[in-house]
């Protein structure tokens, strides 16, 4: 039997997101989400691990007066195309702005 870790639940999503490496933004799909990390597709990224990674989030196409969502997340693990991000050292405003996105996805 599996052990789930998550400290948080997690809504599955097909979010598009940048998340950047040495100040470069690249795409990567989000495959679930909650307030303490998320589970993510990386799509053409290079092969650059580092200890941090900003990553960008709108919960679709933004209107004027919308705010992004930056986190500031560490990896936990990855195998081939998939990784596990888990948010650190994010502003309260940046963690309201996830709640808000996350109350309004299906569960």
């Amino acid at each position: 039997m599996e052990t789930d870790r998550r400290a948080a639940p997690r809504r599955s999503a097909q979010v598009y997101f940048n998340k950047y490496i040495d100040g470069q933004p690249y795409l990567c799909e989000t495959v679930d989400i909650s307030e303490s990390g998320m589970l993510l597709r990386r799509v053409g990224e290079p092969d650059a691990s580092r200890a941090c990674y900003a990553v960008e989030l709108a919960a679709g196409p933004l209107s004027p007066g919308d705010e992004r969502i930056w986190l500031c997340a560490s990896p936990v693990w990855q195998s081939g195309e998939m990784e596990a991000l888990r948010f650190v050292g994010s502003s309260e405003r940046d963690r309201a702005l996830l709640r808000e996105m996350l109350d309004r996805m299906v569960a």
